[in-house]
């Protein structure tokens, strides 16, 4: 689970849309400044070696997280006795 507070989320979100942080500053109504600093804290707290290594992560996170959801709304159905 990525660690992040609701701000560096939302600069994570932006991110993962392969923005520039001009634009996610720009969008977030924030500073450059400010959106490199959160990706640097985003980057320690969670291991993530670059920009794009931490968007993956966010992504994959994503992606577990809509399986298991798929996987939950399947519970209880013909779906689950199949499997």
């Amino acid at each position: 689970m990525i660690i992040a507070t609701p701000d560096q989320r939302a600069v994570l979100q932006k991110l993962v849309l392969g923005l520039q942080d001009k634009v996610i500053a720009d969008q977030l109504g924030i500073t450059t400044t400010a959106v490199a600093e959160r990706l640097r804290h985003l980057r320690r707290k969670n291991g993530a070696r670059n920009r794009v290594h931490m968007a993956v992560m966010a992504l994959r996170e994503e992606f577990a997280q809509e399986l298991l959801d798929s996987r939950s709304a399947h519970e209880g159905s013909d779906y689950a006795d199949q499997g």
